[in-house]
């Protein structure tokens, strides 16, 4: 609140500062000493002035500026005392000359601007008071010492001559320093009040005109020195109006706005906030003030708000309303349940949080308003739910025992069953008589008593809780994942829960097998990416390794070399087959296998997976027979068990022992009562790691259930390892002891009297031809490739990268080519597409498609029905190419023999 000065006042000030400096300038010119007692003395009472008011109040200030100029003011103001006392002709130190009062002069003017520069960077840090107040006693009595005592102060005045150098030098550097501090006050001057800002600033600009004139005084009593102390005056005026007589007359209108600024931010959060808030002045209820929620809550605009008085919307008895306000004031009560009467006549039910504020000498009633109309009427409907429950108990009892969900009653205080129905025994497997009168806790029913605590929990402070997932465990042990919703009921008046499960376990694991499926399919996407650019890379290594083993005699000394680089490469190629088998994870049909070729293949890939600390162990036997399975199940059957043993011996190494016996169980083998008698396939895969003892033992095989870091594994793999083999006829069996390590057996049934197809002998002649072939690949280091081996198996090649190009060189002499061999993977016109478009233009053309990828089944299904004669896999071997272009050849000869002789 700013103080209101009219506008003869302000010339009155005006007229008696004129008065008052004409005064003191004649005075001047009368006796210049009086002058010069005078305007010091009235900057001296300034400063000290300055100093106590801010010394007494420095707690209240959270900034700087002002402390550190107060303090300034004590000790240049002590200063300016000595130089009023040791000027010339004051006579009270004797030896004094002018040179003293000078060099006094100079080194207040010092401590006076350096504050000043030094202000503005300090004035929102935090600052020990007292450690500044100690810096500028030390800084004072070193420059008296230095003046009075050493004698080591350069003289300002030498009499007869005048100011020395460093005088003059020193003032012009005093009014830099003064320049200095109005740049940095302009950069802070958002802290100040506006007027404040602008009277400090012509306040330092006097003083630096003050400067400026004590340069060019001859003697201590000419003109300049004079004019230099009236700016002194007025500058120190300045410095009165903008730090006592605004911090004592005109409050706020202080440098800091810090009161007023947190006044208007309370009343912005007061006003803006969305709950409805009232201020009510106890005395006679009248309603002081109301923010934007409680005028449209009610209904009334501010003006006629605040005009009213509380009993105008409460439906209470002004005597009863008295009677709460009272209550709200003595702080018996705090909360407080009403209906309020609103603008449009309507009632709406509300709770009222009210209690005393202070506000200067006054107290009122702050209250914060919440509707409650929504609530009061879901708990009044929640009441006549609960009553028409008691009273239709025999319909909720037949709902009860017919739900397929798992229905039970529980007492809040000791958690004993006192119903289920017959979804419970269902899903968990007990009976009423294991049950009833009995507790969760006592049965062991939940698998994380945390979930009990927080169901309880939840209950004692809603009444109702909804979707709690949970995992029970059930008579067998098995565990059962359910979605829980419970609610508080009054039965007998008892605290009772009703809770409702479903059982939502096969869920989980759906979706749990579909995340896995697409993990599945996102790691196959990348493998047949990889496996394309690999088998790339691969091709020109077999192609050339072939064609220079075909070049060298048996002899060479480079052979065996080019032998090695044929046969790692070949390897090479088996790896990426054996990576795009493992990411493939459809369901392929049962089929007759052996599982030596299968777990061969897994070995060496886990082999290059784990550390060498981990020897693996194989006891594998070529005579265990055949069974009936699907390939890729097993293969992820092995990796799962042998995944799991690595891991087991991560930190420590260790043996991961592999074997395959064929075995024959009689009826009094107690594998699995699961099992018949009968020739059984058993995998064994043992590690030497941490083991497990018979509690773990019994939860391993269930979903979601793991002993590793989250990050290491999903509970999955097991309990897939258990389905597998449920699936295939199985069995498996666990034996483990904790710091022994694990042994698990798995048992598949062998087919009897049915091996496996023996293994072909490779046929690695190389056959030549001289027909003309059109060779397209988008690869160039391919197609270059591709074109020396059919060049050296004798054929005429005409090779395209672009396969747009190759149909347009086809269409213009579709009979100039005998054969057609085509990437799949191109862009713009993949093989498949490229291979219809040719057959459209001469049906019987031959055409073989290569592929990097290895789902032989799937580009099947894709290719042939489009014409295609064969398929070559990448990297392709020069023996599989030359037998694969004449077997398709000499068929296509011999047909066309066939058809001439008809």
């Amino acid at each position: 609140m700013k103080t209101a000065i009219s506008a003869g006042t302000q010339w009155t000030y005006i007229l008696l500062a004129i008065l008052f400096l004409s005064v003191i300038s004649l005075t001047g010119l009368h006796n210049y000493l009086l002058f010069h007692c005078l305007t010091e003395l009235f900057s001296i009472v300034i400063s000290c002035g300055i100093f106590m008011i801010i010394w007494n109040s420095k707690t209240f200030f959270k900034n700087n500026y002002i402390i550190l100029l107060g303090i300034a003011c004590l000790f240049s103001g002590s200063i300016d005392m000595l130089h009023m006392l040791s000027y010339k002709g004051m006579e009270v130190f004797k030896e004094s000359e002018t040179n003293l009062p000078t060099q006094l002069w100079i080194a207040a003017r010092y401590i006076e601007s350096l504050t000043l520069l030094m202000a503005p960077l300090l004035m929102t840090k935090e600052l020990k008071i007292s450690q500044i107040f100690y810096s500028y006693f030390f800084l004072t009595a070193l420059l008296l010492a230095s003046i009075f005592y050493w004698n080591i102060f350069p003289d300002c005045f030498v009499d007869g001559i005048g100011m020395t150098h460093f005088k003059k030098t020193s003032e012009y550097i005093i009014v830099l320093i003064l320049i200095g501090s109005i740049y940095l006050l302009f950069q802070k001057r958002h802290a100040f009040d506006p007027s404040v800002y602008i009277l400090i600033n012509i306040s330092i600009a006097l003083k630096i005109a003050a400067e400026l004139a004590f340069t060019a005084y001859i003697n201590v009593y000419d003109f300049s020195n004079m004019l230099g102390h009236i700016f002194k005056i007025i500058s120190f005026y300045l410095i009165y109006r903008a730090l006592i007589h605004t911090g004592l007359v005109e409050p706020y209108r202080l440098m800091f706005k810090e009161i007023s600024e947190k006044e208007n931010r309370y009343r912005q959060i007061f006003e803006t906030n969305q709950a409805v808030k009232l201020i009510i002045n106890p005395a006679d209820g009248s309603i002081v003030e109301a923010n934007k929620a409680a005028c449209l809550f009610y209904g009334y605009p501010k003006e006629k708000f605040i005009s009213l008085k509380i009993t105008d919307i409460n439906t209470l008895t002004p005597e009863k309303v008295s009677d709460e306000m009272n209550k709200a004031l003595s702080k018996n009560k705090l909360v407080f349940r009403f209906s309020h009467r609103l603008a449009s006549g309507k009632t709406r039910d509300v709770e009222v949080y009210s209690g005393p504020i202070e506000y200067g000498q006054e107290t009122f009633l702050y209250s914060i308003i919440h509707d409650i109309t929504q609530r009061k009427k879901a708990e009044t409907a929640l009441q006549k739910s609960n009553e028409a429950l008691r009273k239709s108990e025999e319909k909720f009892r037949l709902a009860f025992r017919t739900s397929p969900d798992a229905i039970n009653l529980n007492s809040l205080e000791n958690g004993t069953y006192m119903d289920i129905n017959d979804g419970f025994t269902k899903i968990l497997g007990y009976t009423r008589e294991d049950i009833i009168g009995k507790s969760s806790v006592e049965l062991n029913i939940w698998n994380n008593l945390k979930d009990r605590t927080h169901l309880i929990s939840d209950l004692k402070k809603h009444g109702l809780v909804e979707n709690l997932e949970a995992n029970f465990r059930g008579k067998d042990g098995q565990i059962r994942t359910g979605l829980m919703s419970a609610r508080l009921l009054m039965i007998d008046n008892k605290e009772t829960i009703l809770s409702i499960t479903r059982d939502i376990t096969e869920k989980g694991m759906l979706e749990a097998k579909l995340r896995q499926s697409q993990k599945m399919e996102a790691i196959g996407t990348l493998a047949g990416g990889i496996a394309h650019d690999f088998n790339n890379i691969l091709f020109p290594i077999l192609g050339h390794s072939e064609m220079l083993l075909e070049d060298i005699s048996h002899n060479h000394p480079l052979r065996p070399g080019l032998e090695g680089i044929y046969t790692a490469a070949l390897r090479a190629k088996e790896l990426v087959k054996q990576i795009l088998t493992f990411s493939r994870q459809n369901n392929d049909e049962l089929k007759l296998i052996k599982i030596q070729h299968i777990l061969k293949e897994v070995l060496k890939l886990i082999r290059s997976t784990i550390p060498t600390t981990i020897e693996i162990i194989q006891d594998i036997s070529n005579n265990c027979g055949t069974i009936k399975a699907d390939p890729t199940q097993i293969h992820q059957l092995i990796m799962n068990l042998a995944t799991n043993a690595y891991h087991a011996m991560e930190k420590t190494g260790g043996k991961l022992t592999v074997s395959l016996q064929a075995i024959q169980l009689g009826q009094h083998d107690t594998i699995s009562h699961e099992l018949k008698p009968g020739a059984y396939a058993c995998l064994t895969i043992a590690d030497t790691g941490i083991g497990m003892d018979k509690e773990l033992q019994k939860k391993i095989f269930d979903p979601f259930f793991t002993t590793k870091d989250k990050d290491k594994g999903t509970g999955l793999g097991l309990s897939v390892v258990h389905g597998i083999m449920k699936s295939h006829g199985g069995a498996i069996k666990v034996y483990s002891e904790s710091g022994k390590g694990s042994t698990f057996r798995v048992y598949f049934p062998l087919i009897k009297k049915i091996s496996a197809p023996n293994e072909m002998k490779i046929d690695r002649t190389l056959l030549h031809g001289t027909e003309n072939i059109l060779l397209v690949d988008d690869e160039q280091s391919i197609l270059s490739m591709g074109t020396k081996m059919l060049n050296r198996l004798g054929y005429k090649v005409f090779s395209k990268t672009s396969s747009i190009e190759a149909l347009e060189m086809f269409r213009s002499e579709p009979y100039a080519f005998d054969l057609v061999i085509t990437d799949m993977t191109m862009p713009k016109l993949p093989g498949d597409i490229l291979a219809s478009e040719l057959i459209k233009i001469r049906r019987d053309i031959p055409i073989i498609i290569c592929t990097g990828l290895n789902d032989e089944k799937t580009l099947k299904q894709i290719v042939l029905p489009r014409g295609v004669k064969e398929m070559l896999f990448k990297p392709i071997v020069m023996t599989d190419l030359s037998q694969k272009i004449r077997k398709i050849l000499d068929n296509r000869e011999i047909m066309d023999y066939v058809d001439e002789s008809i």
